[in-house]
This record gives structure tokens, sequence and C-alpha cells, in this order.
């Protein structure tokens, strides 16, 4: 995990599932692994030190 830019976590247990420097590969495992378990996932971005993709995307919304 060291130096990747992106880390894709189950937002249920906040636990990291795989992490790498591409984006958009990370939101395609984000669906993949949603269409399996059913929980939300987000990839989180290392550089901006923030959430940048929920999946499903209503989680991602204010409240």
């Amino acid at each position: 995990m060291k130096n990747s830019r992106y880390v894709l976590f189950n937002s249920q247990t906040h636990r990291a599932v795989s992490y790498g420097d591409d984006f958009g590969d990370l939101c395609v495992e984000a669906r993949k692994y949603h269409s399996i378990t059913g929980e939300p996932y987000r990839v989180y971005d290392t550089q901006a030190q923030r959430d940048v993709y929920w999946w499903p995307a209503e989680q991602g919304k204010a409240v």
C-alpha cells in the first residue's frame, strides 16, 4: 500500500480492500465487490486526503 494514490474501502466495515494508482480500476472493483456483497464501497485519494468515489453513489451524498 505504501505510495499508492488510491485506497478502496468497504464503507460498512471501514477496512481497506484494495489499493493502487489507477482510479478507474478501483471504481470498477468497488462496483464488482458491491455486486457480490451488497455492501457499500468508497475510494479514498491519499493526495487529496478525502473520499472521491462511492458505490452505490447515494452513500456519498450529504444528508
